[in-house]
């Protein structure tokens, strides 16, 4: 009886030993991306992808196939503004592929126009369906997101602070005839004390934001056709001033 324990107990070390070294549940899934050149074959061609390395952009990325893009912790950077005549080309990633899946990325822009038309967004989602973004993390843009003419989720914490003039915006484009619908089903960050997390620039053209419960919400006196949608820390922010009616400020 002894030995048959000692022999069980052994058995069990040797199976934990190998379970322990066991490395691919801390691997994403999909063919690694270590550059720009790689970057830019994915978003074409179908299929799964993650970064193993932070990239650095020369121009747009636009994403035209159906891909899912595990950032794997990993940073997207611009180094020059995205600059051009339509709405299309003032982003710095650009998504007009429906059933993409962004995931465990941060994007960082150039933040250096201060003005709306020669703005850009981090991401811009473009007439496109069954969007997914987790855990992302857009920063130093004109804008954080935007979901434009789009269905978008967003899944995990999405942090969009640090972007001049808000995080999040949905709309319907000029050419899309679609309205732009967002569903929250994780964390908004955001600790921005004069722009909103969230915004919905059209109230009147069928935009829809659910999933924000944690979040207050007033139409701006200062902009009448938008809602702007603001976290705690942002409405309790020391010095904060948001352009709320009397009765909801």
């Amino acid at each position: 009886m002894k030995k048959t324990l000692i022999v069980m107990l052994s058995i069990i070390a040797v199976l934990f030993g190998f379970a322990s070294c066991d490395n691919s549940a801390s691997t994403p899934e999909g063919t690694a991306i270590s550059n720009l050149g790689e970057l830019k074959a994915a978003v074409a061609a179908d299929g799964e992808y993650y970064l193993n390395a932070d990239i650095t952009l020369d121009g747009q990325l636009v994403i035209s196939a159906p891909i899912t893009l595990d950032g794997n912790n990993h940073k997207i950077t611009a180094t020059t503004p995205t600059t051009g005549d339509t709405a299309a080309d003032k982003a710095l990633i650009l998504v007009t592929s429906d059933s993409v899946t962004l995931k465990n990325l941060t994007v960082s822009g150039t933040k250096t126009q201060e003005t709306w038309n020669e703005g850009e967004y981090g991401i811009k989602v473009y007439d496109a369906e069954n969007v997914t973004l987790e855990d992302i993390t857009v920063t130093t843009t004109n804008a954080g997101i935007q979901v434009n003419g789009s269905t978008v989720i967003l899944e995990g914490t999405t942090t969009v602070t640090g972007n001049t003039f808000g995080g999040i915006e949905v709309s319907k484009g000029a050419a899309t005839p679609s309205a732009g619908t967002l569903t929250v089903n994780g964390t908004i960050v955001s600790t921005d004390t004069d722009v909103p997390a969230i915004w919905i620039d059209g109230n009147t053209d069928g935009n829809t934001v659910t999933g924000v419960e944690a979040l207050t919400d007033f139409i701006p006196t200062t902009k009448q056709n938008q809602k702007w949608y603001i976290t705690d820390a942002q409405r309790d922010a020391e010095g904060a001033n948001w352009p709320m009616p009397v009765e909801e400020a």
